[in-house]
């Protein structure tokens, strides 16, 4: 009812004041709710259920976030798992890197291995003769460092460099982190055989150390380049699962004589995600 411009009387009316729709106690005209709907008249975040401005829970819209959704009233976030952090776009989970942001210290003959979520100091122990070098994770021998000094000491040039003997073999690691899948057909890691002055040894053959048949790898010859092997999933890889393997590359002459062999250590982290 309102006051009639007599003053004295009454008059009907269907229009009715707009409160906020958070007012239980009041109802607007079934105009002013059509027009508070198209006007979208709630936050955004917020959404109306018979006549009041309520949260909206976007995690229910689904595929909001790559591992965790959170609702918040009037938004939300996105959460990632221990070791991980949020992407650029806010959505995504990306690896921490502990190795490298953190210079983690694993001391003489281990390595620091970044795994997907977490990392480990893994024994990476050389032959006689060689230390390990943490950069190219490989094993280095003793003796240029050596002869170069006594031909120092001795007046001789020390840019003069006489090969390094040969030793029964060398040792090179390959620390390979893999999401959670991994299907067969995976190419995992690419291995390359060098000849004493770091050229691609074109002569190289390569196979695993373990019977192919009980292995979820198998190792080829990359067709394309003869110095170079393959390690390629066999199998479906299951996650949150560490695997270890050893492959010999045997680097002959023109001969057929036995010039030089590596074995690559490889040690694959598979993830307990798919990121």
């Amino acid at each position: 009812m309102a006051l009639h411009a007599d003053r004295f009387s009454c008059q009907a009316t269907t229009h009715m004041l707009a409160f906020p729709f958070s007012n239980p106690r009041i109802r607007l005209s079934d105009e002013d709710m059509d027009k508070q709907t198209q006007n979208k008249n709630c936050p955004v975040g917020f959404h109306n259920h018979e006549d009041h401005c309520v949260d909206t829970n976007e995690c229910n819209r689904g595929s909001l976030c790559q591992h965790e959704c959170v609702n918040t009233v009037g938004s939300f976030h996105c959460g990632c798992p221990g070791g991980y952090r949020l992407a650029s776009d806010a959505r995504g989970c990306e690896d921490v890197d502990e190795c490298e942001e953190q210079g983690v210290s694993c001391g003489s003959s281990r390595l620091c291995f970044n795994m997907r979520g977490s990392y480990q100091c893994v024994s990476s122990p050389c032959p006689s003769g060689s230390r390990l070098d943490p950069i190219s994770k490989g094993c280095v021998q003793h003796c240029s460092l050596n002869s170069e000094n006594r031909r120092s000491s001795s007046g001789l040039s020390p840019h003069i460099r006489s090969p390094c003997p040969f030793v029964d073999f060398t040792r090179q690691y390959k620390l390979i982190s893999m999401p959670s899948t991994v299907a067969p057909g995976t190419k995992l890691v690419q291995l390359i055989a060098e000849d004493n002055d770091g050229r691609p040894h074109t002569r190289t053959t390569f196979h695993s150390l373990a019977p192919e048949t009980l292995s979820p790898f198998r190792i080829l010859q990359d067709p394309n380049a003869k110095a170079r092997g393959l390690v390629v999933a066999h199998q479906t890889l299951k996650a949150n699962r560490v695997y270890r393997l050893k492959v010999r590359a045997l680097s002959f002459g023109a001969q057929g004589s036995l010039e030089k062999q590596v074995t690559f250590v490889i040690i694959l982290s598979v993830g307990p995600y798919p990121y």
